[in-house]
C-alpha cells in the first residue's frame, strides 16, 4: 500500500468515526463520562420508580387493612 493510500485510508476513517458520533469528535474520557452520567441518570430513575412502587404497595395494604 502506498504512503498516499495509506494517509487516505485514515482520512475516511477519521471522517467516519466523526459522522458516527453525530458531527461531535470524543476522546475516549468525554467518551466514559458520557456512559457515567447515563448510567446515573438510568439509575436515579430506577431508585424513583422502586420508591413509587414502595409507596403504593404501602397504600394498598393500609386500603386493605382499613376494609377489614
Amino acid at each position: 500500500m502506498s504512503e498516499k493510500q495509506a494517509i487516505n485510508d485514515k482520512l475516511q476513517g477519521s471522517v467516519a468515526t466523526y459522522l458516527r458520533f453525530g458531527g461531535v469528535a470524543e476522546s475516549a474520557s468525554e467518551k466514559k463520562l458520557k456512559l457515567v452520567n447515563i448510567w446515573q441518570r438510568n439509575k436515579q430513575e430506577r431508585d424513583c420508580l422502586m420508591h413509587f412502587v414502595r409507596l403504593a404497595n404501602t397504600l394498598l395494604k393500609d386500603g386493605e387493612s382499613a376494609r377489614k
